[in-house]
């Protein structure tokens, strides 16, 4: 590859400026498998390739047997048939934001979605969990009876407002506007922030949370604080609060949750692809339509969240 002109670091500032110290460290070590992997010139080919090794567990532990230890491949750990959909996409978004930022590799021109058009090979490799309904009230039950006091109303919004768990722990105090019924969304992954509309229920539940932090604080920063029966911490971390969720409420994880599952829903219940796209964040439909695959009619969105 010749001799690289830029090194990790300055790629981990840059793209901390507009991603999660979470993210920005899960990338980096992505970034790095992909730079102890790489023996050709880097250039779009790469990604394909590296996904294929992605997707062989041969492939994998020959890696992992001659990196050595406490390298990033050393602590690889994928599934017996190499590593999951979501995974896949993670690396390979790592890896294009490195070709780009440190190779100088143009993307301009590609398919729309390139990594995921590469990552998915067909549309039967994407097949996340998705909550019922009938589960999803269940878990909002569950929530509204955690020893967090904040859990419930983040569980409520991050399903009402389609939001990541990135995109929910840095939910400001006036960011939500109870009389209008919207909460302003710092979008991640590179979408467009937004206002989005919420239900009357949701609005319902973020005033009396809203209140409890009163309780706490003259002028709070943030809306959503790590505090466990008025017992107050700090502002909750997204893997703190992901970890939390997926421990305590629902075993496919909070993205599974919120994301997956209230897209699923929503359009099995009639809504538009556009609207919930918009309401998504989506950078583009395509991404939205993965989900059609999965969506049935009938009333399927909890009435009190319609």
């Amino acid at each position: 590859m010749g001799e690289r002109q830029v090194s990790i670091q300055e790629w981990a500032e840059v793209f901390n400026r507009d991603n999660t110290d979470v993210t920005t460290r899960e990338y980096k070590s992505w970034i790095k498998r992909f730079d102890e992997w790489i023996d050709q010139e880097p250039d779009l080919s790469s990604l394909r390739d590296f996904d294929a090794v992605l997707r062989d567990p041969d492939a994998i532990a020959e890696l992992k047997k001659n990196a050595g230890r406490f390298t990033a491949w050393s602590t690889a750990r994928p599934p017996d048939d190499g590593y999951s959909y979501s995974a896949r996409v993670k690396a390979l978004s790592a890896a294009k934001s490195w070709l780009a930022f440190a190779h100088d590799v143009s993307f301009n021109g590609g398919p729309g979605d390139l990594v995921n058009n590469i990552a998915k090979g067909d549309y039967n490799a994407f097949d996340p969990e998705i909550a019922t309904p009938e589960q999803v009230a269940d878990v909002l039950d569950d929530t509204a009876d955690c020893n967090a006091d904040s859990c419930h109303a983040m569980a409520r919004l991050s399903y009402d407002a389609i939001l990541r768990v990135s995109e929910v722990v840095r939910i400001e105090w006036d960011d939500v506007d109870l009389e209008r019924g919207t909460v302003y969304v710092r979008a991640a992954k590179g979408s467009q922030n937004r206002h989005v509309g919420l239900s009357d229920r949701t609005l319902d539940v973020l005033e009396d949370y809203r209140g409890l932090v009163r309780e706490r604080f003259d002028d709070p920063e943030w809306l959503f604080y790590g505090f466990y029966q008025h017992n107050w911490n700090r502002p909750w971390k997204a893997h703190a609060y992901s970890s939390h969720f997926q421990r305590n409420h629902w075993d496919a994880g909070h993205h599974s949750f919120a994301r997956h599952s209230a897209i699923t829903n929503r359009l099995r219940n009639g809504e538009s692809l556009t609207d919930v796209s918009q309401r998504a964040r989506h950078s583009s439909l395509k991404m939205t339509q993965k989900y059609n695959q999965f969506a049935r009619n009938g009333d399927t969105v909890p009435p009190e969240l319609r």
